[in-house]
């Protein structure tokens, strides 16, 4: 029924035919065929055949790549033959979040909730690193048992260059106060970034404790945005040594974290330390533009 062979000029990255069966170790095939009926299958394929600006990539349970668009073959490099049934989708993984665990613990949470979300960086198969939004959603058979995942995903390269030329901006006036943002998690990065460019601060953004620590001695900052769960130094540790720092005893810290992240214990050690807590996802970036605001004076 289903060919996923590419075609001869590479135009797409499978095609539906025909044909009776599919061949012999046709990873491609058995996806679409898992998809449903004739029709279904036809439609699918022709929304993996016109999904030009995104990659859609669909991997069993142990991660080998089964299908692979045309969008894939843009945004990574790879054709279909050279990653289809031979590849796993950690081919498309940044290493530091292989190495940290990240890369696992958003396959868990898929497999667990059924759905995952974000921005994460990955690379391209010119050693390239990038940074893309995510989407990841369980498959399941008819009988609803797990038999895979899909993972749609698109690189923001254009949607980062706004916020990226805010930043240069800012950082080309002197007189505008330097605020570090210490947290993992890209997609805040990059909202924070460009909120607070967008008010008269000079972000500084750094993806874990240890590397924050490096910025604060450079850039010696006006406030620090601190999350509290990220790998390696979390935000505790930085906190702690940050604040045995020549600046650190002076600088306004805020906590801009999950409620799920903030522990009684946490909140115990924060009291002293940072007392100053901001919750993501109440009410967006505002609430802390604002208690940044009330920190610190931006530049006119």
């Amino acid at each position: 029924m289903v060919d996923l062979t590419p075609p001869r000029n590479q135009g797409m990255a499978w095609k539906v035919t025909a044909m009776g069966k599919h061949g012999p170790g046709n990873n491609g095939g058995r996806f679409l065929n898992e998809s449903g009926t004739g029709d279904q299958v036809a439609f699918l394929s022709s929304i993996l055949e016109a999904s030009t600006e995104y990659s859609i990539v669909a991997t069993d349970l142990a991660g080998t790549i089964l299908a692979w668009n045309e969008g894939a073959r843009r945004i990574y490099g790879y054709e279909a033959a050279e990653v289809v049934g031979k590849a796993t989708i950690a081919l498309l993984h940044h290493p530091d979040d292989v190495r940290s665990g990240q890369a696992k613990a958003i396959l868990d949470e898929v497999v667990r909730t059924g759905k995952w979300e974000g921005t994460l960086r990955r690379v391209r198969k010119n050693g390239e690193p990038f940074t893309a939004r995510v989407t990841k959603t369980l498959r399941r058979d008819p009988r609803g048992r797990p038999i895979g995942l899909t993972m749609i995903s698109r690189d923001t390269i254009e949607q980062e260059r706004p916020a990226a030329q805010l930043a240069r901006q800012s950082r080309d006036r002197s007189d505008t106060p330097a605020v570090l943002v210490v947290d993992d998690d890209l997609e805040s990065q990059k909202l924070v970034e460009t909120a607070l460019a967008e008010v008269g601060y000079r972000p500084v953004c750094m993806p874990d404790g240890e590397s924050g620590l490096r910025a604060a001695t450079k850039e010696r900052p006006a406030a620090v945005v601190l999350d509290l769960r990220m790998p390696g130094r979390g935000g505790l540790e930085f906190l702690n040594r940050f604040r045995h720092t020549d600046i650190g005893g002076t600088t306004p810290v805020i906590v801009w974290t999950r409620t799920s992240y903030l522990t009684s214990q946490d909140q115990s050690r924060l009291a002293e330390t940072a007392p100053l807590v901001v919750l993501k996802g109440r009410g967006g970036v505002e609430p802390l533009v604002k208690a940044l605001q009330a920190c610190v004076a931006a530049s006119p």
